[in-house]
């Protein structure tokens, strides 16, 4: 047992090393009204009610209000500290599952390390402070799980997968929807299994394995099961259509994340999407009908939008790695054997890496409110000057959360649903908060809303037009970045 640990032992702590220096040090938007949210459903329950605008009258479906409450207590352990402990943790326990994926495959750790880092390498920008970091988990999860049941047919994984399914709903709503259809790829190996000898699998047999499910009927009851707890959930049928409605919806379009992918600025993707196309048609390889349905599908899903693009990152390399290492038989690799000293040596010499590394960052001052990037100095002044509670403060998409977190009201921030009548009850703010970068529109839409101050970013359309307006003057400026205006 000493002996297995210390052999594995290695390849831990290179996976925690990389992760504590990949992981964004900073805070992304979503944190900050998640934090709230938290606050305000220990509060008010469930209630489908928007808390944070001065817009009276909003609906807003906490889609991952489970997820807020976790953070809340976490935060309430030590602040950012506790935080950033957590999302790192995470990070790690999703290195650690690939790595434990890939090498129950291949029995190859070097290899099994190196898919797990290249993974974790392509999956940084999206492994922030949001949910994701946990409902990646789970999908990764999801995807061996479903392997299992279908090559084994044990319950164990049909029930794994059924509970993994209720979490998930309940975790991250807006993107539930994935998670049965990460099992259409097995239906679809099962329907050429059951094809038998035809012309078609005839032709396809010479580059596709298909196999049959172990357990044809638990397979399929494991599916509708996992489908049906959306109607479980406290949404009703919301999760079955919360994609539909945020896919093409033109008022996502602001949201970087929601544009539909550009390939040039995606190098990782269009590189792996290339490497899958390479092995899957020219290479002399047998692969299964679940892979090539997994590349081919999750290709797609990443071309609707640049976040979809995480699922591919996430699944494939695994895929590519374990054909590619049955392929070219690198499993001799493992004849590379350390003696018992060099192991100890390697592993106490990686520990104090680690050690360093921690002690470097110094957790106990860590904070995610970095001035630069959100309006700090410009929030106390609002509190200790105006009347924050009441305040019709017009401000910018990005940092709306940031004053949500400080109490102030906001018109606008990242939850996108709360502020297009699809989901707020009819609504239309968020076209009205793209129609201010209109010269023509934004008095009559600063009049709608009577609007009597402003926060925006230097240099916008927005500030320039407030700059000519008579009828607004700056009262403060911080940073070079952001620019107080007062209605007169």
């Amino acid at each position: 047992m000493k002996n297995k640990i210390l052999k594995i032992l290695p390849y831990t702590l290179i996976i925690m090393i990389i992760c504590l220096l990949l992981i964004p040090k900073t805070s992304q938007n979503d944190l900050y009204f998640d934090l709230k949210s938290g606050d305000y459903l220990l509060k008010y329950g469930l209630d489908f009610k928007d808390h944070f605008s001065f817009i009276e009258g909003l609906k807003y479906v906490n889609n991952h209000y489970l997820y807020n409450l976790i953070i809340l207590f976490i935060f309430s352990i030590k602040s950012f500290s506790s935080l950033f402990i957590f999302y790192l943790s995470l990070y790690i326990l999703l290195g650690f599952l690939i790595f434990y994926v890939v090498n129950k495959y291949i029995d190859n750790k070097i290899i099994s390390l190196l898919i797990s880092l290249l993974t974790l390498l392509n999956m940084r920008i999206f492994y922030t402070t949001r949910v994701q970091s946990l409902s990646y988990i789970i999908f990764y999860l999801e995807f061996y799980f479903l392997n299992r049941l279908y090559d084994t047919g044990k319950v164990k994984y049909s029930i794994y997968l059924i509970l993994l399914s209720v979490l998930l709903v309940n975790l991250h709503m807006s993107v539930w929807i994935i998670y049965p259809v990460l099992f259409l790829p097995f239906f679809m190996e099962q329907i050429l299994s059951d094809l038998k000898k035809t012309k078609l699998n005839e032709i396809i047999s010479k580059k596709i394995i298909y196999n049959s499910s172990k357990n044809k009927k638990l397979f399929v009851f494991t599916f509708l099961l996992s489908l049906s707890v959306g109607i479980l959930s406290p949404y009703k049928l919301l999760p079955y259509t919360f994609f539909i409605k945020t896919i093409g919806n033109k008022c996502y379009e602001i949201i970087v994340e929601m544009q539909k992918t550009v390939l040039v600025n995606n190098t990782s993707y269009l590189v792996i999407l290339l490497f899958s196309v390479i092995i899957v048609t020219l290479l002399n390889i047998k692969i299964r009908v679940r892979d090539v349905c997994y590349i081919f599908g999750l290709s797609i899903l990443a071309f609707l939008a640049n976040r979809h693009t995480s699922y591919f990152l996430l699944i494939v390399p695994t895929i590519i790695g374990i054909i590619i290492s049955n392929y070219i038989v690198i499993n001799k690799l493992n004849c590379i054997k350390l003696k018992k000293y060099q192991l100890v040596i390697m592993n106490i010499a990686l520990i104090i890496i680690f050690s360093l590394l921690i002690n470097n960052m110094n957790l106990k001052s860590f904070d995610y409110n970095e001035k630069k990037e959100y309006p700090v100095n410009t929030v106390k002044y609002i509190k200790n000057n105006l009347d924050y509670k009441n305040i019709r403060l017009f401000n910018e998409f990005n940092y709306g959360s940031f004053l949500e977190f400080n109490n102030i009201k906001v018109f606008i921030d990242s939850r996108a649903e709360v502020y297009i009548k699809e989901f707020n009850g009819g609504k239309d703010i968020m076209n009205d908060y793209i129609k201010v970068e209109d010269y023509q529109s934004y008095k009559f839409i600063f009049d709608i809303y009577n609007i009597d101050y402003a926060l925006v970013f230097k240099n916008t359309p927005i500030y320039y037009y407030l700059i000519k307006d008579n009828d607004f003057a700056i009262i403060m400026e911080e940073n070079e970045k952001y620019v107080l205006f007062k209605k007169y």
